[in-house]
């Protein structure tokens, strides 16, 4: 009867030390899932970011080729022969253009 008793404890508390390593090996494992889910929704937040950041970066880009082709626009509109200027400087030839310009 001792020798069952004694059997019976061993049997008990081999599964008491086993359940208690098992449980050791639980919260180390629960720990690195948290881990693990909180690395997850960084990664998911930072693809976010980086999605939104794309398309504020395409506007911009499209905001950049809208303003480069007015400032062309402009350039061109800007290169087209425009009437000569008189000045003081030049006087006697704005009273020949002048001259020439009645006589026509």
């Amino acid at each position: 009867m001792k020798g069952l008793f004694k059997l019976l404890a061993f049997i008990l508390a081999a599964l008491g030390l086993s359940s208690k390593a098992s449980s050791k090996r639980k919260e180390k494992v629960k720990k690195i899932d948290t881990k693990i889910k909180d690395n997850v929704k960084e990664v998911k937040v930072s693809k976010k970011k980086v999605t939104e950041l794309k398309k504020e970066s395409k506007k911009d880009s499209s905001a950049i080729k809208e303003k480069k082709q007015s400032i062309a626009k402009k350039k061109a509109q800007k290169k087209q022969p425009s009437k000569k200027k008189f000045t003081k400087d030049n006087s006697d030839e704005a009273a020949e253009f002048l001259k020439d310009f009645a006589s026509k």
